[in-house]
């Protein structure tokens, strides 16, 4: 099995065009995945907003952020299993 970062960097490298949408919270992950795209990314500005409902000035930390990306790609792997 392919390791994610190595499966990441390839779609990266190849030269077609990788279209990754940003999500906020793990619904959005899963519809992102279920929808076939294969990358998505984490966007701050909406985790906060998810998060707090406030604007992202620097409120939310380093453990927050990886605590939700760290969701966000476990909701969306199971979505494609």
């Amino acid at each position: 099995m392919e390791r994610m970062t190595t499966r990441l960097r390839r779609l990266i490298e190849a030269p077609e065009l990788l279209v990754a949408p940003g999500v906020a919270e793990c619904v959005g992950a899963r519809l992102v995945a279920e929808q076939g795209f294969d990358a998505l990314y984490m966007t701050g500005a909406g985790t906060t907003a998810s998060r707090l409902g406030m604007p992202d000035v620097g409120l939310l930390g380093v453990t927050e952020m990886a605590d939700n990306a760290g969701r966000i790609a476990d909701a969306a792997g199971r979505a494609v299993k």
